[in-house]
């Protein structure tokens, strides 16, 4: 996923861990193959989807009648490229979206986000910074959309499970 339109990337698989395999070089981890991958933009998918004509003023369920309301979640590991897919995304995060899991601090990759860059855009898209610890067990920070604030107390069941 990215903020482009389709189009082929290098992906940098690593030895050992492939969790630390991403669209950024590493430069702390060994690259263990280099392959071209299509790379989505999140807003394509999110077209996709069979959205309900309007998003609900009250706390339901997600889906209802086959169409999707909202995304109660978008966890988002992705090494370093976690900038680009949020601003692939913005118009559907913002109307859409009720938490955001990104991973705001990342190390070891060449030209990834940095954390503040990171807070900065996803608050500018109306959404509040919940810090790790502060109202949530969640293991990474959260965000929430202000357009949800209602949902607020749903945090600590949303971090049980993740």
């Amino acid at each position: 996923m990215g903020s482009s339109p389709l189009h082929l990337q290098t992906f940098y698989a690593t030895a050992g861990d492939p969790g630390t395999s991403s669209l950024h070089k590493p430069v702390k981890f060994d690259v263990q193959n280099e392959i071209q991958v299509p790379v989505w933009n999140l807003h394509d998918f999110f077209t996709l989807l069979p959205w309900s004509v309007s998003v609900p003023k009250s706390e339901s369920l997600g889906v209802q009648g086959g169409r999707v309301q909202y995304i109660d979640m978008l966890k988002i590991d992705a090494q370093g490229h976690d900038l680009e897919i949020i601003k692939g995304a913005r118009h559907w995060l913002s109307k859409r979206v009720v938490w955001i899991q990104p991973e705001l601090v990342v190390t070891g990759y060449a030209d990834q986000h940095g954390e503040h860059e990171l807070r900065d855009f996803i608050t500018s898209l109306g959404f509040e910074y919940l810090p790790r610890g502060l109202n949530h067990d969640c293991a990474d920070d959260l965000f929430l959309n202000m357009r949800f604030r209602h949902m607020r107390h749903v945090a600590q069941v949303l971090c049980q499970g993740l």
